[in-house]
């Protein structure tokens, strides 16, 4: 008698961290990517560029080239739009009647709540963790960094969790974009230090002895390494600190130790061309203050090792900064700034922009087709 062999059950995987290593893109193989973007692509702008970026990012990598983008009014400062029903809170309200709706950040997640409450044919995107009154069902996607895990703001069905922010980065608009500035960085010798400054936020303030010990750093690094800075800085570090920063660095010996640099403001109306992506295309590395998931995320992303500053006594950590940046420094994208290259480049830069779009694709697919 020819004896059947008994079936074994499979092992369950075990679970998981929401993030461990670099996530991937999420489409199946042959499945079809272009089905979501045969609909009209809506972004909500808060004035916040940073937020732009994140969705301009996602929406970039789902294939559309020309999203709307519909600039948000708000008629009362935020404190007072708490007390008041969203409807009544911008003079602009959002017309989208069909399509996708990408919003980003707390102003974002209660237009997008109230607009899939009103419109249930709207297929909405949220970023960055929603406003606390919101639940999950309220969104077709939700996406934000493990950070800001917590509560019913887990991984789910509609819930992906990243390390780092969306963003624009991309291997082809680092190439596109260091071939565009070559001539204008000619000057900036090799090795090359991209320096980000930030701003103060509404958990901590930023002082000109920071900017300083940061300046006076990174120019004692490159002057050791016959390099060069790429200084950037925001609309956040203000009228009076980009004015010392630039100064600083203008106010060198002028001698064969000077070092050479190039500096970039939003604010100068003489260098509206914004030399940011090709900064962190060329750069060595990035030293970028500790106040912005985005320049930490965009650094990682382009691939090049990030060292944080500006968290001392006179920016405060914060819980946010700590659980963010803990990330970052275990995943091996991060280090604190303490006037030397430590770290290691990495084989695969972060690639949440890549994943959060086959992430999308495939609840698209679930859900709609």
């Amino acid at each position: 008698m020819i004896q059947k062999k008994k079936k074994t059950a499979a092992k369950k995987p075990s679970p998981k961290t929401p993030v461990r290593q670099p996530l991937v893109l999420m489409v199946p193989e042959g499945e079809a990517t272009s089905s979501i973007t045969s609909q009209p692509c809506t972004i909500l702008f808060d004035g916040r560029t940073g937020n732009l970026a994140q969705s301009l990012g996602l929406a970039e990598a789902m294939g559309w080239k020309n999203p709307e983008i519909w600039n948000l009014q708000p008629r009362w400062l935020r404190k007072w739009r708490t007390f008041v029903p969203v409807r009544w809170q911008y003079s602009n309200w959002p017309d989208a009647r069909v399509g996708v709706v990408i919003g980003t950040g707390w102003d974002g997640s209660r237009i997008l709540a109230r607009l899939k409450k009103e419109r249930p044919q709207l297929f909405t995107i949220q970023l960055m963790r929603p406003a606390a009154w919101t639940r999950p069902a309220d969104y077709d996607v939700v996406s934000f960094p493990q950070h800001d895990v917590g509560g019913v703001w887990k991984p789910g069905p509609n819930v992906i969790v990243t390390a780092g922010a969306t963003n624009r980065v991309t291997p082809a608009m680092l190439a596109r974009e260091a071939d565009r500035w070559s001539g204008r960085l000619k000057g900036c010798r090799e090795p090359r230090l991209a320096v980000m400054i930030g701003g103060s936020t509404k958990r901590s303030t930023m002082t000109e002895k920071q900017v300083k010990h940061l300046l006076d750093s990174t120019l004692h690094w490159a002057a050791n390494n016959g390099g060069s800075l790429l200084v950037s800085t925001s609309r956040r570090t203000g009228e009076e600190l980009t004015r010392f920063a630039r100064e600083r660095l203008e106010n060198q010996p002028r001698d064969a130790k000077a070092v050479p640099f190039h500096f970039w403001s939003p604010d100068d109306p003489h260098h509206r061309d914004n030399p940011y992506f090709a900064y962190l295309a060329v750069a060595e590395a990035v030293v970028a203050t500790a106040d912005s998931v985005s320049m930490v995320s965009e650094g990682a992303s382009a691939g090049k090792p990030v060292y944080l500053t500006a968290m001392g006594s006179d920016l405060k950590e914060t819980k946010f900064n700590k659980r963010f940046f803990a990330l970052m420094q275990k995943l091996g994208y991060a280090a604190k700034w303490e006037g030397k290259l430590t770290l290691r480049k990495q084989r695969q830069p972060l690639n949440d922009t890549a994943s959060v779009a086959g992430f999308v694709q495939a609840v698209w697919n679930r859900t709609r087709g």
